[in-house]
């Protein structure tokens, strides 16, 4: 069974994505490891990375679809930007509330049915975890 890893995300306003690209451009010439630019590489908030099987990702959409239906539009607070010189990498974190915690949550329960868990590129790391980070990798695919 062939898994592929996939980044479900957030996809910001039009104003949001302005922003971004512009920011991003100006940047450009810093040394920044990429630029956004709305066609290939797009401005977003990663909610979750989880590696399905192929023949799953329908029925994963028809989930996501469903729990985006009943979730109500929210603002998102920009909490923090980090950058890290050695390798251009610029991002920024987004204060942690009520609804994206909801839509988190509706996300991991949506795909745990379908997600591969297979941990082997883990297996040498997950016996040096606590109890807690073994717990979360095994039901959602990550330590944190």
């Amino acid at each position: 069974m062939a898994s592929k890893s996939y980044n479900i995300a957030i996809i910001p306003s039009t104003a949001a994505a302005e922003a971004a690209i512009a920011a991003s451009r100006f940047l450009e010439g810093s040394g920044s490891l990429f630029v956004l630019d709305g066609q290939k590489i797009f401005p977003h908030v990663s909610l979750y990375h989880v590696s399905l099987p192929e023949e799953a990702l329908s029925d994963v959409v028809t989930a996501l679809e469903r729990i985006l239906a009943g979730t109500e539009p929210f603002l998102m607070q920009q909490e923090v930007y980090r950058t890290t010189s050695e390798d251009g990498w610029i991002d920024v974190s987004y204060r942690k509330d009520e609804a994206i915690v909801r839509l988190h949550e509706a996300v991991i329960e949506a795909t745990k049915g379908f997600r591969d868990k297979e941990r082997s590129v883990l297996e040498e790391w997950v016996h040096k975890m606590t109890p807690v980070r073994q717990a979360n990798l095994d039901a959602c695919g990550w330590s944190e």
